[in-house]
């Protein structure tokens, strides 16, 4: 099962950079893309044959049931011990040209195509994410891992820890897994403050170790 869905998450982490067609076949594709996208003006036969291949590889996801996803939605994973947080957005919640102009002091979240996220949805289903999360936002204090879905008015929350709900273990760390699989294979070239003029990712390791640190010598109640 596990297998299936980082299938499923690395197909779709190509829907975004279609391959092109081979030379021998490019008349056949370029004739049957104008037949079939007629609304697309491509200005040269490449263009036009790279619509045609993003437009296979939408078909095949859909023979798989992974459609993309229209509906504003943001995925949030928070490790509590490590005081790591990571998240996606869809690109109908903002587009990538807009949200990664903005200047912010965190590369806390990224942006993905709407079938990306319907390819991760596709697999936190089967992963019976949205049978055992509870609905709603909320909040529970201990858990080691956390994550927060929202998809338009929808809410859903799903936690672990070794003394909050430690049957979830799986069905917690393989949906986050998933996530983070999505994560790590999305690349985003975004505008980070850095006010200290250090080096920032060493800054960030060390903030993250020095919390760490103060966690592990505080006094057990």
């Amino acid at each position: 099962m596990k297998f299936l869905i980082i299938t499923f998450l690395v197909l779709a982490s190509c829907a975004s950079e279609p391959q092109p067609v081979p030379a021998p076949a490019l008349e056949t594709a370029t004739a049957a893309a104008a037949a079939d996208i007629s609304d697309v003006v491509a200005t040269s036969p490449s263009e036009l044959a790279a619509i045609t291949a993003e437009q296979d590889f939408l078909d095949e996801m859909s023979n798989e049931g992974i459609y993309p996803e229209t509906t504003p939605t943001q995925i949030t994973v928070k490790y509590h011990r490590s005081g790591l947080t990571i998240g996606l957005y869809n690109e109908s919640y903002i587009s990538q040209t807009d949200y990664y102009q903005q200047k912010r002091s965190t590369a806390v979240y990224k942006v993905v195509p709407d079938i990306k996220m319907g390819a991760l949805i596709h697999a936190l289903t089967d992963l019976d994410f949205f049978d055992i999360a509870d609905v709603g936002r909320k909040r529970h204090i201990g858990s080691s891992v956390t994550i927060l879905f929202r998809r338009g008015t929808e809410n859903y929350t799903l936690a672990w820890g070794p003394n909050v709900n430690p049957e979830l273990f799986e069905a917690t760390n393989m949906s986050a897994d998933s996530i983070r699989l999505m994560y790590d294979t999305t690349r985003s070239i975004q505008l980070i403050e850095n006010n200290s003029e250090g080096d920032f990712f060493q800054n960030e390791s060390d903030r993250i170790n020095n919390q760490n640190a103060q966690q592990r010598v505080k006094p057990r109640k």
